[in-house]
């Protein structure tokens, strides 16, 4: 399985066209497609998910301002928002550019804080099939944008993507002939794709290799944990689920895997961003299992 990361285009070019002359000034603006998810600060409600563009302005290879729409219930907010400090950064595996601070106005009399974020072309993406979930083509995948703001004391509003991969360590323990056992795998893949509605997702796990005794690329190609249940609550979401009996390819359909039930799945993203995951499992009684990970670079120092 090839896992790819995906260059964020337009960044780097403004370094070398900028670098030469002190009194010239590269200019360019460049719209980012990603997801909104409007967290209620103030009640109950359940929070708005809507598509999103986000227009990004650049002078001298630096973002200076964006804006962009968002949708809170019927409510349709123009955002404007600048002032913010940004760092850039290209790397072999691709680019990227941080914010932080500034402020801005939403619709005609709120305010824009707490503004952070990252735009990032270092992004984990695997073009390896899987039976009934469609693949992304890599030049719609990327570049992925993951901000957090405040509108007034009202909202929260998170970006991310629905169809996540996250690539980090997978630590798990078990007993082999009697034997307590440990083993540590930074191979495996996990992918996480939301359905329309953000109430359930699917959960691809590629290559899952648990023990050192199992086979070097996994005992299956994938395995798929179907219509897990999503809680978005808090500025982030949560997967909590028993019982789940995964899926394997098998001459082209998904069969049942009833000897390999995940007997719990715990799956919670990260408060400061949603590109950061963490998943907890127990599998057919024989594997206890934990994995730290992210889907992509959102720190400019990692």
């Amino acid at each position: 399985m090839r896992v790819k990361k995906i260059l964020l285009a337009m960044l780097p070019v403004a370094l070398s066209l900028g670098g030469c002359n002190k009194e010239s000034t590269f200019e360019q603006s460049v719209n980012y497609r990603t997801y909104n998810v409007v967290f209620p600060l103030k009640s109950q409600a359940e929070p708005t998910f809507s598509e999103a563009h986000y227009l990004f302005h650049f002078t001298d290879n630096l973002s200076d301002s964006f804006s962009t729409s968002i949708q809170v219930g019927y409510e349709e907010l123009k955002v404007d928002v600048s002032g913010f400090r940004s760092q850039s950064a290209s790397t072999p595996n691709g680019g990227m550019f941080t914010i932080e601070g500034g402020t801005g106005k939403a619709g005609n009399d709120q305010t824009v804080t707490d503004i952070s974020g990252a735009v990032t072309g270092i992004v984990y993406y695997s073009m390896e099939e899987v039976i009934g979930i469609p693949t992304i083509s890599p030049s719609e995948y990327g570049p992925h944008t993951f901000l957090s703001y405040k509108i007034g004391d009202s909202y929260l509003v998170k970006t991310f993507f629905p169809d996540l991969y996250f690539k980090g360590t997978t630590n798990t323990q078990y007993k082999y002939k009697g034997e307590d056992k440990t083993y540590e795998n930074k191979n495996i893949l996990y992918r996480l794709v939301f359905n329309k509605f953000f109430n359930k997702a699917d959960l691809v796990i590629y290559e899952g290799k648990f023990a050192a005794e199992q086979p070097s690329s996994g005992v299956y190609k994938y395995l798929v944990l179907k219509n897990l249940p999503v809680v978005f609550k808090d500025g982030g979401y949560s997967i909590e689920a028993s019982n789940i009996i995964p899926q394997y390819p098998e001459g082209g359909t998904l069969e049942s895997q009833q000897y390999f039930v995940f007997n719990r799945i715990s799956i919670k993203s990260g408060q400061d961003t949603l590109a950061d995951i963490s998943i907890d499992f127990d599998v057919a009684g024989m594997y206890k299992g934990e994995f730290r990970g992210a889907c992509a670079v959102t720190n400019i120092l990692k």
